[in-house]
């Protein structure tokens, strides 16, 4: 294969047109036509090329549906009425009741919402009313008692602290309710013998209360006992909560990260799993208790969660140099395979808080890329010229010689 042939395929490959018809290999490029014998080499490196490609868009087009997503979720539920925020509760409360007894994460997504929300004093008495009656109308179908209220299924169905969580909740528009109070409910949660899926259901309750240090514990028990995606979305949510209500950085944020990327015995920046011989099966096994969370977070996080971590840190680390640093030496491993950690590891690398508040703001749109030119020069520096061309042209966006030279 001629080079001309290797530029074009490189450069412009979203515009090929595969055809392997006679043993004939052709590629049609804005007109320009590539002919030669078939050659099994040249093939499988055609359809290479168009899958990298294909994987780079993929993985924007991921970013973009997430942060969208996530936004547009969070509006949905900050803007409800007390009719509406009623009625979704509601809806999780009834999906919580079970033939064998109650379901634990839509109760405590419906109450946690009702104590956060600001409607969610008013609505809680009506859900509750509600439940009740749905609960005796079920009763009256069955012809027996299947349902119980929502009082009886929270003190016969849950545990100890998950029924202190529950009836706090409930008796919020109860102004003479003795409660047990926040601070005490975290000394529980940090120093108690919990379960930490209790401790999950907790979080939202506390985190507004908590330090730095106390969130780094919290965020070392969720991974620590990581045993499914809630865990992930557990670790997240303390993670999301340093920013500020419009998800901006704050200095508790960067404080959050410099912890969490540093060795959990020794408070260094040394990093685990950084070369080769670290990454090795037993030098794995023996640097796992000493790992920081964030290694630890990139090793065990998958899909929306992973994405969702991968956002916060290309979010916070360009408050400083050191946590910049930490954090791309964290990604490096990662980046020789995947394109979601090179995207992270471009925008991490950006010292321009407003490139980086502008590309988080347009939710990591195409237009928002093609105009961020200081992403692809980070790009070529961290991963070479030919991933930032694949990269590139995956966008529509045409490499320059400016980038490309840096």
């Amino acid at each position: 294969m001629s080079k001309l042939q290797e530029i074009a395929i490189a450069s412009i490959v979203d515009d090929m047109i595969f055809d392997f018809i006679a043993f004939e290999c052709r590629i049609e490029i804005h007109g320009a036509k590539y002919s030669g014998g078939y050659d099994d080499h040249y093939a499988s490196k055609v359809q290479a090329t168009y899958r990298m490609s294909a994987q780079k868009k993929a993985c924007r087009a991921t970013w973009e549906a997430d942060i969208g997503a996530r936004q547009d979720h969070q509006h949905k539920l900050d803007t409800f009425s007390v009719d509406e925020l009623v009625q979704h509760c509601l809806d999780l409360l009834i999906s919580c009741v079970k033939d064998w007894g109650i379901d634990p994460s839509p109760l405590f997504e419906a109450l946690n919402l009702c104590d956060r929300h600001c409607h969610g004093k008013a609505a809680v008495s009506i859900v509750e009313e509600k439940f009740n009656e749905y609960a005796a109308r079920m009763n009256e179908v069955h012809g027996k008692q299947s349902t119980l209220t929502l009082r009886e299924e929270v003190s016969q169905e849950l545990e100890d602290f998950e029924k202190v969580l529950a009836l706090r909740c409930l008796n919020m528009p109860l102004d003479d309710a003795v409660t047990v109070p926040t601070s005490e409910l975290l000394h529980i949660m940090l120093k108690g013998n919990l379960d930490e899926e209790y401790i999950r259901h907790g979080l939202s309750v506390v985190l507004p209360i908590t330090s730095i240090a106390e969130k780094s514990d919290l965020a070392r028990k969720m991974l620590h006992a990581y045993a499914n995606a809630s865990y992930g979305d557990a670790f997240n949510l303390i993670c999301w909560s340093c920013l500020d209500v419009a998800e901006n950085v704050t200095v508790e944020a960067a404080q959050f990260l410099d912890k969490i990327t540093r060795l959990a015995n020794e408070g260094e920046s040394a990093l685990p799993f950084n070369s080769e011989v670290a990454s090795s099966p037993v030098a794995r096994k023996g640097a796992r208790t000493s790992e920081s969370l964030t290694a630890r977070a990139l090793y065990l996080l998958t899909g929306t969660q992973a994405v969702r971590f991968l956002q916060f840190l290309a979010k916070v680390a360009h408050f400083n140099k050191a946590i910049q640093k930490r954090v791309l030496a964290h990604l490096t491993q990662y980046a020789e395979k995947f394109e979601m950690h090179r995207l992270a590891s471009a925008v991490c690398a950006l010292d321009d808080f407003a490139a980086v508040s502008h590309i988080f703001d347009e939710c990591f749109s195409v237009a928002a890329l093609q105009s961020c030119e200081s992403v692809w020069i980070q790009y070529r520096v961290l991963f070479g010229e030919e991933q930032t061309t694949r990269a590139m042209t995956s966008m529509n966006i045409q490499p320059n010689t400016h980038i490309l030279d840096v």
